[in-house]
């Protein structure tokens, strides 16, 4: 990938219309399906990360958090512009509970102590170097731990494209 284009689409402020944080509706939907498949899965993790929840789907990270209610969880954000977006749609109000038993850690680098889940739609595709990327993963994994990630495939530019116009949509990409 054109380093240069990663750099461009990750500096990419994730925001509606209205100002307040929101996902693509790709990543979400991808993120959903993604979220289903954790019914397959035995091991509850007792803490876990979401890498870059703004571009992975926040609605879904919001419901990951839901189904691991009593874990905490740290939220890798790398870009110093999406930092209150990511802290205003995803930390829990001040008055309530769950803010103060179990608060979401917000930084730009990987966990200090192992999670024993990373949560990471839609970024590989998007990284300049995706095997870096894979081995921050791997370093905020504890053993046993598991990745929950996706990421375009070789025909999914195709494949999009012809979505968007059988829509009457303007091109993607």
């Amino acid at each position: 990938m054109d380093p240069a284009a990663a750099l461009r689409w990750s500096r990419r402020a994730c925001a509606s219309a209205q100002g307040a944080a929101a996902s693509p509706w790709l990543h979400e939907e991808v993120a959903r399906r993604m979220q289903e498949r954790l019914e397959f899965i035995k091991l509850q993790p007792s803490r876990w990360a979401a890498w870059e929840p703004l571009r992975s789907g926040l609605a879904t990270v919001r419901e990951v958090a839901a189904r691991y209610a009593k874990a905490p969880w740290h939220a890798v954000v790398t870009q110093p512009q999406e930092l209150h977006m990511a802290q205003a749609a995803l930390q829990a109000p001040w008055w309530r509970w769950s803010r103060w038993t179990r608060p979401v850690v917000f930084a730009a680098t990987a966990p200090e102590a192992p999670v024993d889940m990373v949560w990471a739609n839609m970024l590989l595709h998007q990284a300049v170097d995706p095997k870096d990327l894979i081995a921050q993963w791997h370093r905020a994994l504890a053993v046993n731990g598991f990745v929950m990630f996706s990421c375009f495939g070789p025909d999914t530019l195709r494949e999009l494209r012809a979505a968007f116009a059988a829509r009457g949509w303007p091109a993607p990409a």
